[in-house]
C-alpha cells in the first residue's frame, strides 16, 4: 500500500517536470527571450532535471521487483527493448568523444551536458514507463500490449531524435540550457524542441491513461496505481 502511494505521488511530480520541462521547450523554439524571465529560466530548468531525474529513479526502483511477474513479462519486453536503444545510443556517444576529444576540451563538456543527458534520460524514463504499465497489469486489467508498444516506439524515436539534435548543437558548442542562441542555430534548436515537446507529450498523456484504465478498474480514488 505504502508503494503504491509513493509511485502514485512519483507520477504527479513527473507530471511536474514534464510541465516545467514543456515551458523550457517552448521558450527555446524561437531564438532571443520570448516570454520567460532570464532570472527564471535557470530555476526552471533545475526544477525540471531533478524532479523529472527524483520521479524516475522512484518509480524505478519501486517497480522493478515486478519483472519478475509472469502476468508483466510482455510490457517489461518492450519497454526494457525500447530502452536499449537510447542506452546504446549515449554509449556511442561516450565512445565517439573519447576517441575523438579529452576531456576537459568544450566539445566534449557542451555534449555530455545535453545529448547524453537526454539519451540516457530516455532510457530511463522507458524503463520507468515500462514499471507503470507492469504495476497496473497486476493489479488491474493490462493495457493492450499494441498499445504499449505504439507508445514506447514514439517515445523512443523522439527521445533519440532530441538526443541526435543535441548531439549536433552540443558539436558546435552550444549547451541547450541557453536561453538565447545565436541565429544560425535556430533551425536545430527548433527541431529540438518540437522533439522534446513530443516526448514530453507522449510521455504525460501515457501516464494519464494508466491513471484512467486503473481508475474504471478501481473502487476509489485511492486504489488507483
Amino acid at each position: 500500500m505504502i508503494r503504491n502511494y509513493i509511485i502514485k505521488t512519483a507520477s504527479l511530480f513527473l507530471l511536474v517536470g514534464f510541465a516545467c520541462g514543456l515551458a523550457g521547450q517552448v521558450e527555446l523554439i524561437k531564438p532571443r527571450v520570448s516570454f520567460m524571465s532570464p532570472s527564471l529560466w535557470p530555476q526552471l530548468l533545475t526544477m525540471h532535471v531533478w524532479a523529472t531525474a527524483i520521479s524516475l529513479v522512484v518509480i524505478c526502483l519501486s517497480t522493478v521487483s515486478l519483472i519478475r511477474d509472469r502476468n508483466t513479462l510482455g510490457q517489461w519486453v518492450i519497454w526494457l527493448g525500447f530502452a536499449t536503444v537510447p542506452l546504446l545510443f549515449g554509449v556511442l556517444i561516450n565512445l565517439m568523444l573519447a576517441s575523438v576529444q579529452s576531456l576537459d576540451s568544450y566539445i566534449t563538456d557542451t555534449t555530455l551536458v545535453t545529448a547524453n543527458r537526454h539519451a540516457y534520460g530516455t532510457a530511463v524514463l522507458l524503463v520507468a514507463l515500462g514499471g507503470l504499465s507492469a504495476l497496473q497489469s497486476v493489479k488491474f486489467e493490462s493495457l493492450s500490449l499494441k498499445i504499449s508498444f505504439g507508445f514506447a516506439l514514439l517515445i523512443t524515436a523522439s527521445g533519440v531524435a532530441l538526443a541526435f539534435l543535441q548531439l549536433q548543437l552540443g558539436s558546435h558548442g552550444v549547451p541547450r540550457q541557453y536561453i538565447d542562441y545565436p541565429i544560425e542555430f535556430a533551425p536545430l534548436q527548433f527541431y529540438s524542441s518540437v522533439a522534446a515537446i513530443t516526448c514530453f507529450f507522449l510521455s504525460g498523456f501515457y501516464v494519464i491513461l494508466l491513471w484512467r484504465h486503473s481508475n474504471k478498474k478501481a473502487g476509489t480514488i485511492e486504489e488507483v496505481f
